[in-house]
């Protein structure tokens, strides 16, 4: 193993007094700069979304749910900052005024809360007729990989649910 003083010369490129690397530059401009091609034989961990093989029910329910707190990291690798959710919501029965639904997201203790899903039906939708919403986004997760939500609904009677669909690094 060999060991370079900040500044130094190797071969292949220079270690610069600031921390950076560059291989194949002597004027590294980031953390690691490459000026050449790239082979890896391990993961490269870049910035872009990482899709799970197929979306993962992570809650379910057909009522109103307080805050309640999901652990992903059977599902999420340490050092994601966020996750790609989506949700879907159902309801259908006799007409009973106006339905305006939320499914909320937040890291887990946080203040800020986001809406994964918002439904609303009018109030001359008829009875017996069935109402359907869906939503997706991207949402922050607490560093121990945790998630609240909450379903604020006078009624999805069919049900909802929410799926983890990716993650961001």
């Amino acid at each position: 193993m060999q060991t370079f003083s900040s500044g130094a010369f190797f071969p292949s490129g220079i270690w610069a007094s600031s921390g950076t690397v560059g291989i194949g530059t002597q004027a590294p401009a980031y953390a690691l700069d490459v000026n050449g091609d790239i082979r890896a034989t391990g993961t490269i961990y870049g910035c872009g979304p990482r899709f799970l093989p197929a979306p993962y029910t992570i809650a379910q329910g057909s009522a109103a749910v307080g805050w309640t707190t999901i652990d992903l990291s059977s599902y999420v690798p340490e050092g994601a900052s966020s996750v790609i959710l989506e949700a879907e919501a159902a309801m259908s029965g006799p007409n009973s005024g106006d339905v305006d639904a939320h499914i909320r997201i937040r890291a887990t203790g946080g203040t800020t809360s986001f809406i994964l899903l918002r439904g609303r039906a009018a109030s001359n939708w008829g009875d017996n007729v069935g109402v359907a919403w869906a939503g997706q986004g991207i949402f922050p997760i607490s560093t121990d990989r945790k998630i609240d939500y909450s379903v604020e609904v006078p009624g999805f009677g069919e049900g909802w649910a929410i799926r983890l669909i990716g993650y961001f690094f």
